[in-house]
């Protein structure tokens, strides 16, 4: 997932992996967008359930009330799938999108130029 992100940090965003949350785990990764927007990633490998939706996009409203500076224009929940390809599409409120699209994907939803070059 560092990997993956990189290309983002050189466009100004800031990264945070293993953030602690509300005593139960952590979020895997944060990307914090130049535009104010922060996006609670988290990494499976190809499949996912309800309850695993449900709880990114909890980790999404929890950033936008406690790490108000961090999401000062909102925050999104990303559920990326590391073992697959193409996909690209909201459930439940939450983006589904595979390692190969994330970036993308996180430029478009936070307001970037979408045709910035790919990491990713």
């Amino acid at each position: 997932m560092r990997r993956a992100l990189a290309p983002l940090e050189a466009e100004g965003w800031r990264l945070r992996h293993s953030l602690a949350w509300q005593g139960r785990g952590d979020i895997d990764s944060v990307a914090i967008a130049p535009t104010g927007v922060a996006v609670a990633i988290e990494t499976k490998t190809k499949t996912y359930d309800r309850r695993q939706l449900a709880r990114v996009r909890e980790q999404a409203a929890w950033l936008s009330r406690r790490r108000r500076r961090w999401a000062r224009n909102g925050a999104l929940g990303v559920m990326c799938l590391v073992r697959a390809r193409g996909v690209e599409r909201v459930e439940q409120d939450v983006l589904v999108v595979s390692i190969d699209r994330l970036t993308h994907v996180l430029r478009v939803a936070a307001g970037m130029r979408p045709d910035a070059p790919s990491g990713g």
